[in-house]
């Protein structure tokens, strides 16, 4: 069996595609979701205290 990292990356891009289409479908602000998560690990390494808060625009 022959294994193909760009076959395995196309899949992973698919399967993105596709969730965040659901998130959307559901409401979900997929761009705010990823910033509070960023702000979240850049809190985390810079030993901030506190959370992220989402602010749905």
């Amino acid at each position: 069996m022959t294994f193909k990292l760009s076959d395995f990356l196309q899949s992973v891009v698919n399967l993105e595609d596709i969730i965040i289409g659901q998130l959307e479908a559901n409401g979900i602000e997929v761009n705010a979701l990823i910033e509070a998560a960023l702000q979240l690990v850049i809190n985390e390494i810079s030993g901030a205290e506190g959370e992220a808060v989402l602010v749905k625009a």
